[in-house]
Protein backbone atom coordinates (compact mmCIF):
# COMPACT_ATOMS: atom_id res chain seq x y z
CA UNK A 1 0.00 0.00 0.00
CA UNK A 2 1.52 3.47 -0.69
CA UNK A 3 -0.98 6.09 1.09
CA UNK A 4 -3.11 6.25 3.84
CA UNK A 5 -6.15 6.29 1.32
CA UNK A 6 -5.04 3.07 0.11
CA UNK A 7 -4.81 1.41 3.42
CA UNK A 8 -8.26 2.96 4.65
CA UNK A 9 -9.89 1.66 1.58
CA UNK A 10 -8.59 -1.74 2.44
CA UNK A 11 -9.36 -1.67 6.13
CA UNK A 12 -13.14 -0.42 5.15
CA UNK A 13 -13.65 -3.42 2.95
CA UNK A 14 -12.33 -5.57 5.26
CA UNK A 15 -15.16 -4.14 7.82
CA UNK A 16 -17.68 -5.10 5.23
CA UNK A 17 -18.34 -1.90 3.54
CA UNK A 18 -19.73 -2.23 0.22
CA UNK A 19 -17.68 -0.84 -2.69
CA UNK A 20 -20.74 2.11 -3.45
CA UNK A 21 -19.86 3.27 0.07
CA UNK A 22 -16.15 3.02 -0.53
CA UNK A 23 -16.36 4.60 -3.61
CA UNK A 24 -18.47 7.73 -2.52
CA UNK A 25 -16.71 8.22 0.81
CA UNK A 26 -13.24 8.67 -1.11
CA UNK A 27 -13.99 9.58 -4.83
CA UNK A 28 -12.91 7.07 -6.89
CA UNK A 29 -14.31 4.27 -9.44
CA UNK A 30 -15.72 1.25 -8.02
CA UNK A 31 -12.73 -0.47 -10.71
CA UNK A 32 -10.25 1.40 -9.12
CA UNK A 33 -11.56 0.49 -5.48
CA UNK A 34 -11.76 -3.09 -6.60
CA UNK A 35 -8.38 -2.71 -7.84
CA UNK A 36 -6.61 -1.36 -4.65
CA UNK A 37 -8.51 -4.26 -3.15
CA UNK A 38 -7.45 -7.26 -5.48
CA UNK A 39 -3.86 -6.19 -4.82
CA UNK A 40 -3.71 -5.82 -1.28
CA UNK A 41 -5.00 -9.55 -1.59
CA UNK A 42 -2.21 -10.34 -3.28
CA UNK A 43 0.59 -8.97 -1.45
CA UNK A 44 -1.14 -10.80 1.72
CA UNK A 45 -0.75 -13.95 -0.34
CA UNK A 46 2.70 -13.52 -1.52
CA UNK A 47 3.60 -12.90 2.29
CA UNK A 48 2.04 -16.01 3.73
CA UNK A 49 3.50 -18.16 0.74
CA UNK A 50 7.24 -18.24 2.23
CA UNK A 51 7.70 -20.98 4.76
CA UNK A 52 9.44 -18.99 7.51
CA UNK A 53 5.96 -17.48 8.26
CA UNK A 54 4.25 -21.05 9.19
CA UNK A 55 6.94 -21.89 11.36
CA UNK A 56 8.52 -18.85 12.84
CA UNK A 57 5.58 -16.63 15.43
CA UNK A 58 4.60 -13.45 14.52
CA UNK A 59 6.69 -11.79 17.52
CA UNK A 60 9.84 -13.03 16.30
CA UNK A 61 9.68 -11.96 12.70
CA UNK A 62 8.46 -8.73 13.80
CA UNK A 63 11.53 -8.32 16.02
CA UNK A 64 13.57 -9.29 13.08
CA UNK A 65 12.28 -6.74 10.79
CA UNK A 66 12.64 -3.67 13.64
CA UNK A 67 16.58 -4.77 13.89
CA UNK A 68 16.50 -4.38 10.21
CA UNK A 69 16.77 -7.82 8.81
CA UNK A 70 14.15 -9.14 6.44
CA UNK A 71 12.65 -12.82 7.87
CA UNK A 72 12.90 -14.40 4.37
CA UNK A 73 16.08 -13.80 4.22
CA UNK A 74 17.87 -16.66 6.11
CA UNK A 75 21.54 -16.04 5.13
CA UNK A 76 20.90 -12.72 6.89
CA UNK A 77 19.37 -14.29 10.06
CA UNK A 78 22.20 -16.97 9.51
CA UNK A 79 24.41 -14.25 10.35
CA UNK A 80 23.49 -13.71 14.17
CA UNK A 81 24.10 -15.38 17.58
CA UNK A 82 21.97 -16.86 19.92
CA UNK A 83 23.18 -14.45 22.65
CA UNK A 84 22.49 -11.37 19.85
CA UNK A 85 19.08 -12.08 19.08
CA UNK A 86 18.22 -12.69 22.77
CA UNK A 87 19.83 -9.26 23.07
CA UNK A 88 17.14 -8.00 20.76
CA UNK A 89 13.85 -5.99 22.84
CA UNK A 90 11.14 -8.04 22.82
CA UNK A 91 12.65 -11.71 21.16
CA UNK A 92 12.59 -14.42 23.70
CA UNK A 93 13.78 -18.14 24.31
CA UNK A 94 10.42 -18.57 22.90
CA UNK A 95 11.16 -17.17 19.64
CA UNK A 96 14.60 -18.13 19.45
CA UNK A 97 13.32 -21.93 19.91
CA UNK A 98 10.82 -21.14 17.08
CA UNK A 99 13.79 -19.61 14.55
CA UNK A 100 15.91 -22.52 15.67
CA UNK A 101 13.76 -25.00 15.10
CA UNK A 102 12.53 -23.88 11.26
CA UNK A 103 16.44 -23.10 10.55
CA UNK A 104 17.09 -27.07 11.44
CA UNK A 105 14.32 -28.09 9.40
CA UNK A 106 15.85 -26.20 6.41
CA UNK A 107 19.36 -27.72 7.34
CA UNK A 108 20.57 -23.75 8.53
CA UNK A 109 21.79 -22.86 12.03
CA UNK A 110 22.79 -19.62 13.89
CA UNK A 111 26.08 -18.39 14.35
CA UNK A 112 27.54 -20.62 17.53
CA UNK A 113 28.76 -19.37 20.42
CA UNK A 114 32.40 -17.88 20.46
CA UNK A 115 32.47 -17.11 16.65
CA UNK A 116 31.56 -12.72 16.29
CA UNK A 117 28.12 -11.45 16.28
CA UNK A 118 27.13 -8.97 13.85
CA UNK A 119 27.83 -5.52 16.07
CA UNK A 120 24.97 -4.35 14.17
CA UNK A 121 23.07 -7.06 15.75
CA UNK A 122 23.22 -5.86 19.48
CA UNK A 123 21.41 -2.71 20.27
CA UNK A 124 23.62 -0.24 22.42
CA UNK A 125 21.89 -0.66 25.39
CA UNK A 126 21.64 -4.11 25.51
CA UNK A 127 25.35 -4.10 24.70
CA UNK A 128 26.54 -4.02 28.54
CA UNK A 129 23.94 -6.51 29.44
CA UNK A 130 25.83 -8.83 26.76
CA UNK A 131 29.27 -8.66 27.78
CA UNK A 132 27.97 -9.20 31.83
CA UNK A 133 26.80 -12.61 30.32
CA UNK A 134 29.09 -15.65 31.18
CA UNK A 135 30.16 -17.32 28.57
CA UNK A 136 30.99 -21.34 28.95
CA UNK A 137 32.45 -23.64 26.59
CA UNK A 138 30.64 -27.17 25.98
CA UNK A 139 32.86 -29.89 24.32
CA UNK A 140 31.33 -31.43 21.68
Amino acid sequence: MRSARNRQIVADRLAGESYAMITKRHGLSRRRAEKIIQQHEQQVQQLSMHPVYEYVGIRAINCLRKAGVNPEDIDAICQYSPESLLCLPNFGHTSLAQLEAYLHLIGRALLCRGYYARAASIPPAAAKRFEKMPITLVAG
